[in-house]
């Protein structure tokens, strides 16, 4: 066979097939351009299937009505004017090839809705699917922004379209992930993703008012991982001959990073991190603002040093955990153009940018980072979840050290310091109570004879003191949550089905913040004699603890009503058993 030229339609598929090889790449490349439009909001609409339609919208600057003639064409792009500027200009701009639109042409039909600032209306048209060129522009009504459609996509692909149909929940996944890491990079964007059909896949990250990686973490992943890490950063100057040596094309432009230098900031995993809590998220990396993948190149090795140093630190292999690392530099010390993703670079420095983060780590993870006399601020001498058993709200709030938050969002206040609790519906009980608790913490009511106490003695357990009486077996420690699993799994290997209010998800929450608070409120002290004395006095004190939840806003899960049941009948019981040599089964419905 002889030496022909391509069609240029063949031409054109055969490339873009290579630059949009997936639903989420698509997505990646109208992100790129949406971004680089100064947008600060941006909204990726897909079909369940990832083929019928992606739709991405954004309020950026819109393009130019003198400019639409322009769109689609290979080869054209308003962000590079030649090929030397690139190395300039890879920190300052994703897209550079001018590829993406004409390849979407190809592959599917693409609309594009746009208005600029200056414009009354929007201009709506329809990419060529063959020449790339575009159509008259209609008028239509629409914000500034520019909004593309993809339809149909990879149609003339039946392959492709067959593999990509099947994996559509990997699409999607895909697409969540690449949404997550833009949120990182740049944290100063609102992204939005939704699924036509799924709104159980819906995601969206707003910025705050101080946005920046640590926020955007902690937006996306909650608190319980985002304690779980620290942030550092380390940077350096390199040499002259490091650097580029071509002069940039605009002098005045200002690099961040400053002259010739390297600038890394991580968020990196505390060496006592709970590895249940950061296991399964994922590393991160970007340069200048640009996500990269992290299974290539150099960024591989950047994620095999700090796994390798956690490993080390914590004397245990954590699966793909969250990490991030950001690498802001000098313009001109690395080359972009590498792979068709735009994710992969190559550094005049490699070592330079691995050796910093050897460094980093190295400071994070020596043995000084937390020692005993330098705990980590999430650490606390009990790691343990206590039960809330709280007998009494009354005279709480006097009582040193009492704080009245919500447990299970410490950071909001539930009460303040005019609050009081309305006792008219249950004003009996209260009196009733109020006979059998202290007057003050660590003191006793009067009249009390040496009965039975429960004791909050300040650490994870609760202690029972049965004066001149043997102890009882209620001294073990309290842990809740192992009653809890122990439970399920008992009824688990019964073949029985598990009852709905046992697969509940609001399970005892074990944060510091939350043992801190927790152990505030437990049970101070209890005169059992007076209780002996009527055995249905437990009923009130019952409705008491109920109603006390109530007003708090301590809402106890099935497992803590289990286990206060539990626990008080085995107190009773004993010190009945000691008061009177008897024993007395007790139903108490908590």
């Amino acid at each position: 066979m002889s030496i022909a030229r391509l069609p240029d339609a063949a031409t054109r598929q055969l490339c873009a097939t290579l630059v949009l090889v997936s639903p989420s790449s698509a997505v990646k490349e109208l992100l790129d351009n949406a971004l680089d439009a100064g947008a600060t909001a941006v909204e990726v609409l897909i079909s369940a299937n990832t083929l019928g339609r992606i739709q991405v919208r954004d309020n950026g600057h819109g393009i130019a009505p003198e400019d639409i003639k322009g769109v689609g064409r290979p080869g054209h792009t308003s962000k590079l004017r030649s090929f030397e500027e690139l190395q300039f200009k890879g920190g300052k701009t994703l897209g550079f090839r001018g590829s993406a639109l004409s390849s979407a042409a190809c592959i599917s039909k693409v609309v594009i809705t746009t208005r600029t600032a200056q414009d009354k209306v929007a201009s709506a048209f329809i990419l060529g699917s063959s020449s790339g060129d575009s159509v008259v522009p209609k008028t239509v009504s629409a914000p500034v922004g520019t909004t593309v459609e993809l339809s149909n996509l990879y149609s003339d692909f039946p392959v492709r379209r067959k593999v990509f149909f099947k994996e559509a929940p990997k699409s999607i996944a895909s697409i969540k992930t690449l949404l997550q890491a833009y949120a990182l990079a740049r944290p100063e964007t609102k992204l939005t993703f939704k699924v036509l059909g799924g709104e159980k896949s819906a995601w969206s990250y707003a910025p705050r008012e101080r946005f920046n990686p640590r926020e955007a973490a902690l937006q996306m992943f909650g608190v319980s991982l985002a304690s779980q890490y620290v942030e550092r950063t380390i940077s350096t100057e390199l040499l002259d001959s490091t650097a580029s040596t071509t002069t940039p094309p605009n002098k005045g432009e200002k690099d961040e990073s400053g002259p010739n230098s390297i600038i890394i900031r991580a968020l990196l995993p505390k060496p006592d991190a709970d590895h249940a809590k950061i296991a399964g998220k994922g590393a991160y990396v970007s340069v200048d603002s640009r996500p990269m993948g992290r299974d290539r190149g150099i960024f591989k090795k950047l994620v095999k040093i700090i796994n390798n140093f956690f490993q080390k630190a914590s004397n245990c292999t954590t699966r793909d955990m969250f990490l991030y690392v950001d690498i802001k530099c000098t313009a001109g010390i690395y080359d972009l153009n590498i792979s068709p993703a735009k994710d992969e670079v190559v550094f005049t420095s490699e070592q330079t940018v691995l050796d910093l983060i050897n460094n980093l780590c190295l400071d994070l993870y020596t043995p000084h980072e937390y020692s005993s006399d330098n705990k980590s601020p999430n650490q606390t001498e009990c790691s343990r979840y206590s039960p809330m058993l709280v007998l009494s709200q009354k005279n709480t709030r006097d009582w040193p050290g009492a704080s009245h938050v919500n447990l299970r969002t410490p950071e909001s206040p539930l009460l303040t310091d005019e609050y009081e609790m309305d006792l008219e519906d249950h004003e009996r009980l209260q009196q009733a109570v109020d006979s059998t608790l202290p007057n003050a913490p660590g003191t006793l009511p009067q009249g009390f004879s040496g009965a039975a106490t429960i004791i909050d003695d300040g650490g994870s357990g609760l202690r029972q003191s049965l004066p001149q009486r043997a102890r009882s077996s209620v001294m073990m420690e309290v842990d809740p949550r192992r009653y809890w699993i122990k439970r399920q799994r008992s009824m688990a290997l019964s073949g029985r089905k598990t009852p709905r209010r046992l697969q509940s998800d609001r399970l005892p929450l074990e944060t510091a913040t939350e043992n801190a608070a927790s152990l505030q409120l437990q049970i101070k002290a209890l005169n059992l004699e007076a209780l002996a004395q009527d055995i249905v006095f437990f009923e009130p004190v019952d409705s008491y603890i109920t109603q006390g939840d109530i007003e708090f806003g301590l809402p106890r899960t099935h497992a803590e009503k289990e286990y206060t049941e539990h626990r008080l009948q085995e107190v009773v019981a004993d010190w009945l058993q000691c008061a009177y040599g008897t024993e007395m089964q007790l139903e108490l419905n908590l």
